[in-house]
């Protein structure tokens, strides 16, 4: 029930969701770890290219040689 609740809040929280526009060159950048996400198909005649980047880790590669 609380899985279904939550579920249902996202999908219909319409001030969670952002509508993104894709025009020519446009780039779209998310975090899987912190988004739902769902492509819709309203860019034709358009085509549209998409790369996953997956980071192998969750502690930052490039740490400032100060901090412990």
């Amino acid at each position: 029930a609380v899985l279904r609740f939550l579920i249902r809040h996202i999908a219909q929280g319409h001030e969670f969701q952002v509508r993104y526009h894709w025009t020519k060159n446009a780039v779209a950048i998310w975090d899987n770890r912190a988004t739902v996400h769902y492509a819709t198909y309203d860019y034709l005649p358009g085509n549209r290219h998409a790369v996953r980047v997956t980071p192998h880790g969750e502690i930052p590669y490039f740490e400032h040689p100060e901090k412990p």
